[in-house]
């Protein structure tokens, strides 16, 4: 696997990612704490929402639907500080 500009370093989901990004409207990226998951969604997303920083996710919480606004592909990081993220993208997509 490579390692890019970034330091990131190439994964066996990546080609599977790249392939289904574009096909679906949501996709949940679960597995261990601290195997990658965010940076390798993070190579692929236009607009990044961090729900594990407090002030981003007090003005989200107050307005949820900002989730939804952005460039896509939309990063929704560490959706549990917010569990009603989870059923608005799945609302979203429905």
């Amino acid at each position: 696997m490579e390692i890019n500009s970034d330091g990131y370093r190439g994964r066996i989901v990546d080609q599977e990612l790249d392939e289904l990004v574009p096909a679906l409207a949501a996709i949940a990226l679960e597995g261990a704490k601290g195997v990658g998951k965010t940076f390798t969604a993070l190579q692929r997303a236009s607009t990044v929402h961090r729900l594990d920083d407090p002030a981003e996710r007090s003005v989200l919480a107050a307005d949820p639907a900002r989730l939804l606004e952005g460039i896509p592909p939309i990063l929704i990081d560490e959706w549990q500080y917010l569990p009603s993220s989870f059923d608005l993208v799945r609302r979203a997509v429905d």
